[in-house]
């Protein structure tokens, strides 16, 4: 046993040191693109901090308007029949939302509420997706976006409520379904498995109020398109097996999702990696210190273009020839992403290596930072090189912190901190948690 024990540590040691510190698995999270971009900009940011009470959210329209544009140029380029729609749980911000609309997009709405922001915004072109929509639900989106709506259906259950809304109210609805296949996991929680497919699309086509039309399936937190192709080739693999002719003519929208990770703009700390933790907890128990070679690891993700073009070439493989049909995609994070920053003040200065800034992780929602990293500008104090400090937040916890590092000339009281790509499950899961949700601003 004691000789397992040291064999362990010595692996643990020789990994610590240098496997995590290699190219096999992880690359370091070299971010000094974003560093350097932002510190372009340092006077624009300065400006806002001048006129604004810290801590507050940075609405960049330009950046935003940037993104939706290339995503739906990229995508139209493969799949040229796609239509695209913004997954508004990712952040709700209202002219970030009419900004989508004015983009051409639809809206990827998850709840009543979601509608409801939706319909404030202008939106008249939903698809109305996810588990456990009551009566109610369906209701409201018929009698507020009428047949412009989809309706993506998540259960048996629920297609039986969709048909009692529909035929008391004496309107047919456009209506899909969502699936899941081996590929899904724990998003298996949503919709039903590939295989009840048919039995699905005969019992819902039986109903005259129901117009199914639509097939939906969503993949999230992808680095490259390989899970999106499984599900195509299954998915079309499928239809042709079990499907009738006259069923494939009747499926005239296939909805892939969204779920694409941004390129290149946020890591992770290495003891979050599977390898990471159980070398950490080796050493830990032994008595040893845990010092890993790379301070943080880069979250991989290949462009948008890319996506575009290995789903555009999966459809054309796999579904054009089995079915004819329109695409919808639902981005969210890899819109929002770089649409709002943060904007800090140091308000304390307990050491060199640590400091307390004037907002908290409510702004953010979740212990965001203690498992993914970004890399952290001070403004007042620009410099390419990243120094160690603990950057806490002022709530009464000890989770409340932004990250370990920031890029910088040192660190004073007063000074601004940028926390740069910020606008994804951050402004919609803030909350008043002892300091308020803060403003928004909008860059100039």
């Amino acid at each position: 046993m004691k000789l397992i024990q040291n064999k362990l540590l010595d692996l643990a040691r020789l990994h610590a040191g240098e496997f995590l510190s290699g190219e096999v698995l992880y690359s370091p999270a070299d971010l000094s693109h974003v560093v350097k971009m932002f510190a372009k900009r340092k006077d624009e940011f300065l400006s806002l901090a001048d006129k604004n009470k810290t801590p507050f959210y940075v609405f960049d329209r330009q950046a935003l308007s940037d993104s939706l544009t290339r995503f739906s140029d990229a995508f139209k380029q493969y799949i040229p029949d796609v239509r695209c729609y913004y997954a508004v749980k990712t952040n709700h911000y209202e002219p970030l939302l009419k900004e989508a609309i004015d983009h051409g997009y639809g809206l990827d709405v998850s709840s009543k509420r979601e509608m409801q922001l939706a319909h404030e915004a202008g939106c008249t072109n939903i698809v109305y997706t996810g588990p456990g929509k009551t009566e109610d639900d369906i209701e409201y989106m018929l009698r507020t976006f009428g047949d412009t709506a989809l309706l993506n259906i998540d259960s048996f259950g629920e297609l039986q409520r969709a048909i009692a809304v529909s035929k008391r109210l004496k309107k047919r609805i456009k209506t899909g379904v969502r699936i899941f296949t081996k590929e899904h996991g724990a998003w298996s929680k949503f919709g039903i498995p590939l295989s009840e497919l048919k039995r699905f699309w005969t019992e819902a086509e039986a109903a005259d109020s129901i117009h199914m039309c639509a097939i939906q399936f969503h993949l999230s937190w992808n680095a490259n398109a390989d899970k999106y192709i499984s599900v195509i080739h299954d998915l079309g693999s499928y239809l042709k097996k079990e499907f009738t002719n006259e069923q494939r003519k009747n499926v005239s929208i296939i909805d892939f999702g969204g779920g694409f990770r941004p390129y290149k703009s946020e890591g992770f700390y290495p003891e979050n990696t599977p390898q990471g933790s159980a070398l950490k907890t080796i050493l830990e128990d032994a008595g040893h210190d845990m010092e890993f070679a790379k301070k943080h690891l880069l979250t991989e993700a290949i462009t948008v273009e890319e996506y575009a073009r290995q789903i555009g070439n999966a459809i054309d493989t796999y579904l054009r020839t089995v079915v004819t049909a329109q695409y919808i995609t639902e981005p969210g994070r890899i819109i929002s992403n770089g649409a709002m920053h943060i904007l800090l003040r140091v308000v304390d200065k307990k050491t060199d290596d640590a400091v307390i800034l004037d907002g908290g992780i409510n702004i953010l929602g979740w212990e965001r930072f203690e498992y993914d990293y970004v890399p952290i500008l001070n403004l007042t104090r620009p410099s390419l090189e990243e120094r160690e400090c603990e950057l806490y937040g002022p709530l009464c916890m000890p989770q409340d912190s932004w990250g370990r590092y920031y890029y910088g000339a040192g660190i004073e009281e007063g000074d601004i901190l940028l926390v740069p790509y910020q606008g994804t499950l951050t402004y919609s899961l803030a909350q008043n948690f002892i300091k308020p949700i803060p403003e928004v601003v909008l860059l100039p």
